[in-house]
């Protein structure tokens, strides 16, 4: 029991020191250029029909998944095309791509340049021999008569207010002044951002190989470790997330207030600490547990990893996903596996189509993984 200890308690501070400032850092930097840039975004979707598809896989290669997020309404609507969709769909890593761009930058850059190329082919080659050309018609996206949209605070993207579309993507309206978990998030969002900045120096520290515990007389890593996975396990139940974290309604906030938006990613960095440390601690005691070399394994499975990922792929929302990378920084799985994963999963972006036509959000995770599938297959075939 001393040994599980020591290893949760060793999850917990790698996850919050060694990925979760470092993602709350890079999402303040996105959440800022989204804030100035999205309603500027929208309008080039609208006014250059050709260069669709580049758009959409450009905005699905932005770390997390906002980018994506946006341009799902727009595809309800009929402004952009299926190929545009599916080439967004395939070019987002969703938040998984925060965990690898600050453990391995370099592979980072290779993965999201692989996302961003098969996403670009993969669209136009769809829109060239009309595939989904009919699958979603404009008309679904019109205002019924009688509603009124539940949600009015904040400007909207990719539809208008009292659309059918718009009474999907907000069932519920925003977050609802008053309650306990709004109080939490809205309130307390100044120290979960205090406990990030210094568990960035921290974190900054421990990349110099230095040890500040041995300076102060006691573990002050442990110590800011512990309490920003504690803090992050509290955001998330105060945000209700579970597999998911960004929606539409949450990314408009975000998009029209700063505030807004340190609320919002103080929340996402909530969500990729704890499903990092999820990842963590599970290899970890599996490994305590079964004495297994679990490489070894993998490397002995042939292609089925690359199968795997792929499949897991279809789940939608980010946890999973992060997982998956989360395995691929700590050299469980190889570059195949990862590269057809990352095709294949959608990240938060299909929960707006899921939540308007389920059988229109099956179709489009299928058709991203089929690609997955082929390039993943075609990097195991070359040895990586």
């Amino acid at each position: 029991m001393n040994d599980v200890g020591r290893l949760l308690l060793e999850s917990a501070e790698g996850s919050f020191l060694q990925v979760g400032v470092f993602v709350g850092a890079m999402l303040l930097f996105f959440g800022y250029l989204n804030y100035r840039a999205a309603g500027g975004v929208i309008d080039a979707i609208r006014r250059h029909k050709r260069f669709q598809v580049l758009i959409g896989a450009a905005l699905g290669t932005s770390p997390g998944c906002g980018g994506a997020i946006f341009v799902m309404p727009l595809y309800l609507r009929g402004t952009v095309t299926y190929g545009t969709v599916i080439a967004t769909l395939i070019a987002t890593m969703g938040d998984s791509s925060f965990v690898i761009i600050s453990k391995m930058p370099r592979q980072a850059v290779y993965i999201h340049l692989i996302s961003l190329v098969v996403g670009i082919l993969a669209g136009y080659a769809i829109d060239a021999f009309g595939i989904g050309a009919r699958l979603v018609r404009p008309t679904q996206a019109t205002t019924p008569a009688g509603r009124r949209s539940s949600a009015g605070r904040w400007p909207h993207l990719g539809h208008s207010a009292g659309d059918s579309i718009g009474e999907a993507l907000h069932p519920d309206g925003h977050e609802v002044p008053g309650t306990l978990g709004y109080e939490i998030t809205h309130r307390g969002y100044g120290l979960y951002w205090l406990v990030c900045a210094v568990g960035f120096v921290l974190g900054v520290i421990l990349l110099t190989q230095q040890d500040v515990s041995r300076w102060l007389g006691f573990d002050l890593n442990r110590v800011v470790g512990l309490a920003g996975l504690a803090l992050s396990v509290i955001w998330l139940v105060a945000g209700r997330h579970g597999l998911a974290d960004d929606t539409h309604a949450e990314f408009e906030e975000k998009v029209a207030s700063l505030k807004e938006t340190f609320i919002h990613d103080a929340h996402e960095t909530a969500f990729v600490t704890f499903w990092v440390f999820v990842a963590y601690a599970a290899y970890e005691l599996f490994m305590h547990f079964t004495q297994l070399d679990l490489q070894a394994l993998v490397a002995q499975a042939g292609v089925l990893p690359v199968v795997a990922t792929a499949c897991i792929g279809l789940i939608p929302g980010c946890g999973p996903q992060i997982i998956i990378v989360t395995l691929y920084t700590e050299g469980v799985i190889p570059f195949s596996a990862l590269v057809a994963h990352t095709l294949s999963q959608d990240g938060d972006a299909l929960f707006p189509i899921i939540a308007m036509s389920p059988r229109v959000a099956l179709w489009l995770t299928i058709t991203t993984t089929v690609p997955a599938l082929l390039v993943g297959l075609v990097f195991y075939a070359v040895g990586m």
